[in-house]
């Protein structure tokens, strides 16, 4: 018997026209075979190598459901795409597609819808295996400093029930890094790890490093304990300059080392140039999600 449940897919695409006819097979395999109801939304990001065309020429082969595109006006990032699909997902279960690579066994799909209806709100796909030295990295950094119950890692896929979704709109107008925002938004989630299958390749966004930044300034303490520690040496160097001043005063000799003392005044103005960038940092993230009035641009959406 089908699931009664209405399901959301939102599934982001740039320049991924090689790779969408059999995603949206398998997709549309599962979905017709477990619910009753069930939309697919594609974002495409501006793509410029006929992803647009791959997608209509692949809802003619869907068994049921709605298929909606939406085409963003210019190219603007994982993020925000994706925060456009999920506003138009009306689902009580929302899966969540970063990339279109199929790496794992179809059945994975419905296995997260079961582990939701045994009570978990957000529930996510977690390849196995060694991931690239940036990746672990980042994740390394991130969980060490923010300090979440949920410490996050690579994701293929994820699905959220409707709770969580309006959960997390109502912890932030704008969503700068959804993994950090879902990490923290205090619902029941759980993780099902797989082994990847086969050599899906993984498109790394141009953007992803900004982003990264991002989160970490954002979601975590590290920007602060940089500038305190930068701070510190500051001023140990400070006082160190003073005592010896003060000390060649005492006994009545001639300052020495002239260059010695540019280095050490060098250092200082590098240190104070780093904490000053680290603010500005901090004031650039705020003022954006402060005053920005358009989180995202639709160039326009497509039902078919």
């Amino acid at each position: 018997m089908k699931e009664q449940n209405f399901v959301s897919v939102v599934a982001y695409v740039h320049d991924d026209a090689a790779a969408i006819p059999a995603f949206a097979a398998a997709i549309g395999r599962v979905l017709a075979a477990h619910f009753l109801h069930y939309e697919i939304i594609f974002v495409d990001d501006a793509s410029n190598d006929g992803s647009v065309d791959a997608i209509r020429a692949a809802a003619s082969s869907l068994a049921g459901g709605t298929l909606q595109i939406v085409r963003m006006s210019y190219p603007q990032g994982l993020e925000l795409s994706m925060e456009a699909g999920d506003a138009l997902a009306i689902g009580d279960y929302v899966y969540e597609f970063d990339t279109l690579a199929i790496d794992y066994d179809e059945s994975l799909v419905f296995a997260l819808y079961e582990k939701a209806l045994a009570g978990h709100d957000i529930v996510t796909a977690a390849p196995a295996g060694r991931r690239p030295l940036a990746s672990r990295l980042f994740y390394r950094l991130y969980n060490a400093s923010a300090h979440t119950a949920h410490p996050l890692q690579t994701e293929t896929f994820r699905l959220l029930s409707r709770r969580a979704m309006n959960r997390i709109r109502t912890m932030s107008r704008t969503i700068p890094y959804r993994k950090a925002i879902y990490a923290n938004c205090g619902l029941p989630q759980e993780s099902i790890v797989y082994e990847p299958q086969g050599t899906a390749h993984r498109r790394v966004g141009s953007g992803r490093l900004g982003q990264a930044i991002d989160a970490l300034v954002l979601f975590t303490d590290l920007g602060y304990r940089a500038a305190f520690l930068l701070t510190a040496v500051l001023l140990v160097f400070a006082l160190a300059i003073g005592c010896y001043a003060l000390a060649m005063f005492a006994c009545h000799q001639a300052i020495t080392g002239w260059t010695s003392l540019m280095l050490v005044i060098a250092f200082l103005a590098a240190g104070l140039s780093a904490i000053a960038a680290i603010l500005a940092k901090y004031l650039d993230i705020l003022l954006g999600l402060v005053f920005r009035r358009q989180t995202y641009v639709i160039r326009g959406i497509e039902k078919l």
